[in-house]
């Protein structure tokens, strides 16, 4: 188009100076009054006017194209730019974060520290509340993140809940120590959305690159990947530093992570029972139902092993639901009139669970009131308003819910007091050292007492001796659970427990009936059968 309007110029110009040159205007002039009779005037007025009508569209047509070409290099900026950016939390994505990283990385003039980001508690924020509110506290904490990374080289989304930040430059061990303790804390401060309180909280893993390294980007980011799942499994709302022996870690993980898998398809997670014992008529009334894992290879593998994988890869809601079927269609515990006792994770904690668990007892045959599910405090603390409308719907589904490992951490006395809680159950810590410590003995007496008041049931966890369960009697404590009462056993051993409340539970009744001051009796009641494992008590699916 320039060169258009050049040559229209160019020849508007060289036109004008021949016609002055060879005076071409004055011979017009005297050939058209010589034939006045052809109108050759006229015909020169519409032949000039047409042409300054053309010069005039032409510089129009010009202006147009200018803006049009305006608007399409900042349409291509914008593009080059959204291509670069996370269209929700308008920080940079993956692809510029990827791009900074190499150039730094591939310099190699200077060191560089990767912070790896993920949310710890985001998923429960969208299966509670939506995800529009889910995308409204990812733009909380990307400000937050933007506020408290400023000097990095770039801080991203990377996708979903995880986030990146990058610093070029040295930096000490106090320094990112410094950063990271920055991060966390801005990352568990509560998200407030009208009557919604979120707390998420973050795992961080750091990875440093030495100018002499020469590590990629993508070894990097490896490096960074391994110390964060480090810090996940370390109880999350932490941060930890890469060392390479995380390497050999990642690699069993990665295969109980693919064996899990295939152990939940094969059947190889199986339900196991142990007795909760009422003792105040010294009978079994129910059976809390445990997770183990039998593995092929490497034998018994405890829950404290391969729950919070199972939590971390999404298999939690297929492995708890699996052991609900199990439990609740065995013949045993269809024909009996026992309760099943089973632990549900904070992550299942949503609006779809109790569909989930009405649809397995209705297919099973199993009567709600028979089922209990047990939620822990730290399930409740991150959204107790949101968690009671959940319990709530339990509760009208014929649920009985119990509040797990209660007095540990979160202990709340509104939890008791806004959720619809049947039964507490107090933590072993406080149950093994009764016998000898009257700080203990008197909390446990407290929450007995307060349990009472408020018509909730108490159960005790971890009862080991007969003078455990004498004392726990003594003070008004209902039910109880435990190695003296019986270790968690395969569904064939349980069937030891149907005499349990006439011959082996003699020498329990003998103990409660005793006089005061008759000596306990110093063997421990055994119930769990041949077949029962010496398994230490761990977390449960």
């Amino acid at each position: 188009m320039h060169n258009d309007i050049a040559f229209l110029i160019a020849g508007s110009a060289l036109t004008i100076m021949i016609g002055g040159q060879f005076d071409l205007f004055e011979r017009f002039a005297a050939f058209s009054a010589k034939h006045e009779h052809w109108n050759i005037d006229e015909f020169a007025l519409v032949f000039i006017s047409l042409s300054i009508q053309a010069l005039i569209i032409a510089a129009l047509r010009y202006r147009q194209m200018q803006r049009e070409h305006a608007r399409r290099v900042v349409a291509e900026q914008t593009m080059s730019d959204l291509a670069l950016a996370d269209s929700l939390t308008e920080l940079p994505n993956r692809r510029a974060f990827h791009r900074v990283l190499q150039n730094l990385t591939e310099a190699g003039n200077g060191s560089c520290v990767l912070f790896m980001i993920d949310l710890d508690r985001f998923k429960p924020v969208n299966d509670l509340h939506g995800h529009g509110v889910g995308d409204t506290v990812l733009r909380e904490l990307s400000a937050r993140l933007r506020n408290v990374s400023q000097g990095a080289a770039i801080f991203a989304r990377l996708g979903g809940d995880e986030f990146a930040v990058l610093y070029s430059g040295a930096q000490t061990l106090e320094m990112r120590t410094a950063i990271a303790t920055r991060i966390l804390a801005e990352m568990e401060k509560p998200v407030r959305i009208g009557a919604i309180v979120c707390t998420v909280g973050a795992s961080i893993g750091i990875a440093t690159c030495a100018p002499d390294a020469a590590l990629s980007g993508d070894e990097l980011m490896r490096r960074a990947d391994l110390a964060l799942y480090r810090a996940k499994g370390s109880g999350r709302g932490t941060f930890c530093h890469f060392r390479h022996e995380m390497s050999d870690q990642l690699a069993a993980r990665k295969r109980l992570e693919h064996d899990l898998q295939r152990a939940l398809t094969n059947g190889e997670i199986r339900a196991h029972y142990q007795p909760l014992v009422r003792l105040s008529d010294r009978r079994v009334e129910g059976f809390e139902v445990l997770a183990r894992w039998l593995h092929p290879d490497l034998g018994m593998i405890m829950p404290d092993a391969f729950i919070p994988i199972a939590e971390d890869t999404g298999l939690i809601q297929q492995m708890t639901m699996a052991l609900i079927r199990e439990a609740c269609s065995d013949p045993m515990h269809q024909a009996g009139q026992h309760y099943l006792a089973i632990n549900i994770s904070a992550s299942l904690l949503n609006r779809d669970l109790c569909a989930h668990v009405v649809k397995i007892i209705q297919a099973v045959g199993f009567p709600a009131e028979r089922l209990e599910l047990e939620i822990t405090e730290s399930a409740l603390i991150n959204d107790i308003e949101a968690a009671g409308l959940v319990l709530a719907q339990l509760r009208r589904a014929g649920f009985s819910l119990a509040l797990d490992d209660f007095g540990t951490g979160y202990s709340s006395l509104t939890h008791l007091r806004k959720l619809p809680i049947n039964k507490i159950k107090i933590d072993q810590s406080f149950i093994a050292t009764m016998t000898h410590n009257p700080t203990s003995r008197k909390i446990v007496e407290a929450l007995v007492s307060l349990a009472a008041s408020m018509d909730v049931e108490v159960t005790a966890e971890g009862v080991e001796t007969s003078d455990m369960a004498f004392q726990l009697r003594d003070i008004g404590c209902l039910t109880a659970q435990g190695y003296y009462f019986g270790r968690p056993s395969m569904p064939s051993s349980v069937n030891a427990f149907s005499p349990l409340a006439h011959d082996q539970l003699e020498r329990l009744k003998a103990m409660i009936a005793r006089p005061d001051g008759e000596q306990p009796p110093a063997q421990a009641v055994n119930v769990s059968g041949p077949a029962t494992m010496g398994l230490a008590r761990a977390p449960r699916a």
